[in-house]
């Protein structure tokens, strides 16, 4: 009876052990599909989210010819008349006062001459001169506009109306002399930018009555590139840029494009 009872007890602990084993490797593949069912999906999730990689998006370049640019061209002719002994420029960073005068010069010499040289004109007027070459958004500030000569108001500023103030009885400020030879342009579709690139001779300045030019130079008021002597014939822009062109810097004109369509300049660089 006593072994009996003995091999009983030693079964029931065999069987205990057992029941014991089971729920052990049950609560094993309970806690191992739970970790699948939460983890996977997210990492699934996750693979599935990233975007691909997409190549980075290239400017469109469109090259420009000479043609191309040529009211830029005109336009820049008078940019670098006003403007050259400032060079480099950027619009934004103008005087106001070189701002309006440019604004009125161009209004009076440009190729469709909106007034006369002693007219008065409204401020109305004034805003489209200004945003027919700087952009519709361009800031800038009306008030008097003083002779470049520093001769008092060339126009006085009421409120509303531009009024020529008198006569001036005295030459122009003046003005440099140069020539521009066409390098390339381009139009950047992708940014709404252009580009002008140029090689410009300078000559020496013309006030009053203008001799023949006695110094060029390669950027405005800076390193000289040729000189005349007595008894020099050489007044040719044209013999000189093909002698010397390759030691000429290059001048870039960046504009950008407006509402309008029309691209207006943002600045001027030699670089």
């Amino acid at each position: 009876m006593k072994e009996e009872r003995i091999e009983d007890s030693v079964a029931e602990i065999k069987e205990k052990k057992k029941f014991k084993g089971i729920w052990v490797l049950i609560l094993l593949v309970l806690i191992v599909g739970i970790g699948i069912g939460v983890f996977v999906p997210s990492l699934l999730k996750k693979e599935g989210t990233k975007k691909p990689v997409q190549e980075e998006e290239k400017d469109e370049i469109i090259e420009l010819s000479e043609v191309d640019v040529s009211n830029y061209l005109e336009a820049i002719e008078h940019v670098n008349t006003y403007y050259l002994n400032q060079f480099p420029i950027e619009t934004k960073n103008l005087k106001n006062q070189d701002i309006l005068k440019y604004a009125w010069y161009l209004a009076v010499d440009y190729r469709d001459r909106k007034i006369d040289i002693n007219s008065d004109f409204s401020k109305e007027q004034m805003k489209q001169f200004v945003s027919r070459f700087f952009g519709e958004d361009f800031t800038y500030q009306d008030e008097d506009i003083i002779c470049p000569a520093n001769d008092g108001p060339l126009f006085q500023f009421d409120g509303e109306t531009y009024h020529r103030v008198g006569v001036h009885g005295h030459d122009g400020a003046g003005y440099y002399r140069f020539k521009n030879y066409f390098v390339g342009a381009s139009r950047n579709e992708t940014q709404d930018t252009m580009e002008i690139q140029l090689k410009v001779i300078y000559g020496d300045r013309c006030s009053g009555t203008c001799a023949g030019v006695q110094q060029y130079f390669k950027t405005p008021n800076g390193e000289v590139l040729y000189t005349r002597t007595e008894g020099d014939l050489l007044d040719h822009f044209d013999e000189l840029y093909n002698q010397y062109k390759d030691e000429l810097p290059i001048t870039s004109y960046f504009y950008r494009k407006g509402d309008s369509g029309n691209y207006y300049l943002e600045s001027v660089q030699i670089q």
